[in-house]
């Protein structure tokens, strides 16, 4: 899995150097029961640690997480991850990402979002989305990151977002 970078931000795998960092974020009991949902067995604490830094080793690009770290501190400020569900078609990856919730409303889930999915999308990797429709900052994320509005699924408690393939340019013009 590739690092990627923005301005001020770098998305980098898991490293052993982040787990104090990242343990001390899953004191924020609703950030780990979300993220721990991305594992069989919903891991908590080192154990749901130890699940994203083995990621490195998942060759078939089909589960990828970023440890989210603004560069001027080098602290950890969100986490972003793509993955094949039940809920996306073959060949599109599920996007899951959160921000610690002192850092919200920066703009960082907007650029780590940006970033994974136009990378992904770049070669060739639809990217999905899932938000419950009263999600109003997740909406906006999804907005200035180029994703659209799909429709609400069949449930109708999330709306489905889609964030297509880049398009090659018409060589006609």
């Amino acid at each position: 899995m590739q690092s990627l970078h923005t301005c001020r931000l770098a998305l980098e795998p898991y490293a052993p150097a982040q787990r104090v960092e990242f343990l001390d974020w899953m004191a924020e009991d609703s950030v780990e029961a979300f993220l721990s949902r991305s594992f069989p067995g919903s891991p908590r604490g080192s154990a749901l640690f130890e699940a994203f830094t083995t990621l490195r080793a998942d060759a078939n690009h089909r589960h990828l997480a970023w440890a989210v770290k603004e560069l001027a501190s080098g602290r950890l400020v969100g986490h972003v991850e793509c993955k094949a569900t039940a809920k996306v078609l073959d060949g599109q990856l599920e996007l899951i990402y959160a921000v610690r919730h002192e850092l919200r409303s920066n703009g960082f889930a907007t650029e780590s979002t940006t970033q994974v999915s136009g990378t992904l999308a770049a070669a060739g990797i639809e990217v999905v989305a899932f938000i419950n429709p009263k999600n109003v900052a997740s909406r906006r994320v999804l907005q200035k990151s180029k994703f659209r509005l799909l429709s609400p699924t069949s449930n109708s408690s999330a709306e489905q977002w889609l964030h297509p393939v880049a398009q090659a340019p018409d060589s006609d013009a």
